[in-house]
């Protein structure tokens, strides 16, 4: 929107000129930046030497980053879905993201384990086993958003042992 009225990113700062006119939905350079900027800290880090030339391979190391995160948060030595499953369940949850006393937050650990199950799945795992799918520059941002919405839930996530040292001391 900012686009078409004229704003535009150039050399780092918010200029005015001439006015876009793009299809909506496009990304547009100012919304490219601003999405980027906006991502997770560790999402930014391991994506930076990709983002601009190689958006597919980004998307597959911000996928191993979150993989690696999940396997570190959880001490197990697991990969992928059967990761996800051990550690995100909701009967015996490693990584807990609701207070699964309520339905409610069985409903979010559930969903949150599907989603993280199967971005594993849909991202990662065909990366990895496959050569890159070329993605247009749009839907490459949304998964990068994507992404960094998954890292900054397990930064905002308990793990078992945080669970179990709060209880004993109660």
């Amino acid at each position: 929107m900012l686009g078409q009225q004229g704003w535009h990113v150039r050399d780092g700062r918010l200029v005015i000129g001439q006015r876009l006119y793009v299809e909506p939905g496009t990304a547009m350079s100012l919304g490219r930046d601003a999405l980027l900027a906006g991502l997770h800290a560790n999402i930014r880090k391991v994506i930076e030497r990709f983002v601009e030339d190689h958006l597919d391979v980004a998307i597959f190391e911000s996928f191993k980053a979150i993989n690696y995160r999940v396997k570190e948060m959880s001490s197990l030595d697991l990969d992928g879905s059967k990761l996800m499953d051990a550690t995100l369940n909701v009967t015996n949850p490693k990584i807990r993201f609701a207070d699964l006393s309520s339905q409610t937050g069985k409903d979010v650990q559930q969903g949150l384990h599907f989603l993280f199950k199967g971005a594993v799945q849909a991202f990662r795992n065909p990366d990895a086993h496959e050569q890159f799918r070329l993605l247009d520059e749009e839907e490459g941002l949304e998964v990068l958003a994507f992404a960094s919405m998954l890292m900054r839930r397990l930064v905002r996530a308990d793990t078992a042992s945080q669970n179990s040292s709060q209880e004993s001391a109660q």
